[in-house]
């Protein structure tokens, strides 16, 4: 008899252990998009710049300069899933592999963001420095994911 109740305790535990990491899955998915768009959307505008012509030969020689770790076709590649590259650099110091942050990272587009958060990002409103670091992180992939490399050098120079 003690067996026939064994079993139907085994599915339900089985049925609730699927479902958890269902769940924990999930949000290990969602989170760093909801986390994302949350905070972009507490970000007052975007950066713009006024339009600039730039032959590509102008382009490529300042990518280069200012960009030599990040190829030009791959600008647009980082998506908020980069947080957890820079979470596993952080906790496995001895393992990162910083060539791999560096390419995937725009240096110009950090620049750009730091600018604009400490003059217009969140307005005269005084935020933490998680708000604000997170809010750089995500300015920062917005920009690349958003702006060609003429865009950004433009925004950069401020031209």
């Amino acid at each position: 008899m003690p067996e026939e109740m064994d079993f139907p305790m085994r599915v339900k535990f089985r049925s609730v252990a699927i479902t958890f990491l269902l769940l924990l899955g999930g949000m290990v998915i969602a989170l760093p998009w909801v986390a994302y768009w949350s905070i972009l959307a507490g970000i007052q505008g975007r950066p713009t710049a006024p339009a600039k012509t730039m032959t590509q030969a102008e382009i490529n020689a300042i990518w280069l300069t200012e960009e030599p770790d990040l190829p030009m076709a791959q600008l647009d590649d980082i998506t908020p899933y980069w947080i957890y590259d820079l979470l596993l650099c952080g906790v496995y110091s001895g393992r990162c592999d910083e060539d791999g942050l560096k390419h995937q990272m725009s240096l110009m587009a950090v620049r750009v963001s730091r600018r604009y958060l400490s003059h217009e990002g969140f307005g005269n409103r005084r935020v933490s420095m998680l708000k604000w670091h997170t809010g750089n992180v995500s300015l920062t992939i917005w920009l690349q994911r958003n702006k060609s490399p003429a865009e950004l050098i433009s925004l950069y120079y401020g031209r």
